[in-house]
């Protein structure tokens, strides 16, 4: 009041006002103030004579949040999520028991807090559904908390309410699928080649053996190796398997054709073994489902973790009416991913960090997801509505990405997982020792692999019995008739 008076000129009748002062607030000055602001600074004075000018020639906007803020207390509402935020309790030797946090998000404030020197305090919260995030932000807005996160993802709906930093962790939300089946190694090996050069290849063979056969007949000179059929054929196919013929051909026609069948079946074989051998090892996957409308016309059963089906009827409720798939509760996502690996006969909906961090101690997890995502995620840490200290909490964020931090915490976050937890627990110990196998760095071959050399031989065995009996019932008529 005393400045307002000083400013104003009382002469006579007449009020003048000889000038505006300048006021604005500091807070974060000192560890006893913190963000509470009891006084108004005089920043400058706006002196009204002529055109007007300032007293002092100072920034008139200043940078009002300090660098360091003195070990202020700052109260974060933490959504406990596995690998994102999670609290260990551990009790020393004077018997009092202490809270400590770990999780990529809890690194992140950490991060943040530090650099600015404040207090982090957890503030205690119950639950992680939709409604514990509702009442956290009222909390925000009733300053009974400064930050909240805990795979708080930037939604339409909190915009009203909160204030968001730079997003920092990016997350799908998906629909996981068995993976294509192994396909059948002889159906491959059969596809090989095409219908129409299977055929002409055949035919190749049958006509090379009539021709050396015929030309054997009508030149006296040829070798008798190819005077009778039998022979004739026993000799080409010698050439399609690759191995010595009986005797090389004499005549110069004959000699010229059979270098031609030679490199015809030399380039056949080192097609077909090439890819023989790859089938032989990985016959590879039959098609599996890639589209929603494929997955709803299956018969396959919707295994579902009730936050995640009630964060998608919450935000998309169209899109959950439309599910017609049967539905079975999973009550442990971790498990409920594993059975999936194993099994491969139901679908989940699951966030792609969970998929990551849940199968990080498999070396190869057989997961496959629909070719469209359901939706796409990104969190980030939400101050109050208008809060002074967006500005700078987004340049440290910016700082913690462009270094690399983020994702070194990611993944310090899923080895800490399998090294810490997976040995303790019975279940899942086992699932990593058996996802983790060395013989899947390896082949054994087993009957599965032989069986065309199986059905070859069957198909040769059959052919061979067909013309023994039809050789005897021959010899059987001639006897008869002599």
């Amino acid at each position: 009041m005393k400045n307002f008076v000083e400013n104003i000129d009382y002469s006579g009748d007449s009020v003048i006002l000889r000038s505006f002062d300048f006021y604005t607030w500091f807070p974060y000055q000192s560890e006893q103030k913190c963000g509470v602001v009891k006084e108004a600074v005089l920043v400058n004075k706006w002196i009204i004579e002529g055109e007007g000018y300032f007293s002092v020639e100072s920034a008139l906007f200043r940078n009002k949040i300090p660098k360091n803020f003195h070990g202020c207390r700052f109260r974060a509402s933490a959504i406990e999520l596995e690998s994102i935020v999670e609290t260990h309790n551990y009790t020393d030797i004077n018997n009092i028991t202490y809270q400590t946090h770990s999780g990529v998000e809890v690194s992140v404030a950490e991060f943040v807090t530090k650099h600015l020197n404040l207090s982090l305090v957890y503030m205690p919260i119950n639950g992680i559904g939709v409604q514990t995030r509702v009442d956290i932000l009222s909390d925000l807005g009733e300053d009974r908390t400064d930050v909240t996160f805990g795979a708080f993802p930037l939604h339409e709906l909190v915009y009203p309410f909160a204030d968001y930093t730079m997003p920092y962790f990016h997350n799908v939300m998906g629909w996981y699928v068995p993976c294509g089946r192994p396909a059948p190694r002889m159906q491959k090996v059969m596809g090989i080649f095409t219908i129409p050069v299977w055929l002409i290849f055949v035919i190749t063979i049958v006509l090379s053996a009539v021709v050396m056969n015929f030309n054997a007949k009508f030149d006296k000179v040829e070798s008798p190796s190819y005077l009778k059929m039998n022979n004739s054929v026993l000799n080409v196919w010698a050439v399609v398997i690759g191995v010595s013929v009986t005797e090389m051909p004499r005549t110069p026609k004959l000699r010229i054709y059979f270098f031609l069948l030679v490199w015809y079946c030399f380039a056949m074989n080192t097609l077909f073994q090439a890819y023989f051998t790859s089938f032989l090892v990985d016959p590879g996957q039959l098609e599996r489902i890639r589209t929603l409308e494929e997955l709803y016309k299956s018969d396959l059963e919707y295994h579902f973790h009730i936050e995640n089906d009630n964060y998608l009827k919450f935000s998309f409720p169209d899109y959950y009416s439309r599910i017609p798939l049967k539905r079975k509760e999973c009550f442990i996502p971790e498990l409920c991913l594993y059975q999936l690996i194993i099994s491969q006969d139901f679908a989940v909906i699951s966030h792609s960090f969970h998929t990551e961090y849940f199968t990080s101690s498999n070396n190869n997890p057989k997961l496959c997801t629909l070719d469209e995502n359901i939706y796409k995620l990104s969190f980030a840490m939400h101050l109050a509505k208008g809060s002074p200290l967006l500005k700078t909490f987004d340049k440290i964020v910016h700082i913690a990405l462009e270094g690399g931090f983020v994702g070194k915490w990611w993944e310090d976050t899923k080895r800490h997982y399998w090294i810490r937890l997976l040995p303790k627990d019975k279940f899942f110990f086992e699932q990593f020792i058996k996802f983790n196998d060395k013989e899947e760095e390896y082949v054994v071959l087993s009957l599965s692999h032989l069986q065309l050399s199986f059905y070859v031989l069957g198909i040769g065995c059959a052919i061979g019995l067909m013309f023994f009996m039809f050789e005897n019932i021959q010899y059987s008529i001639r006897k008869s008739v002599k």
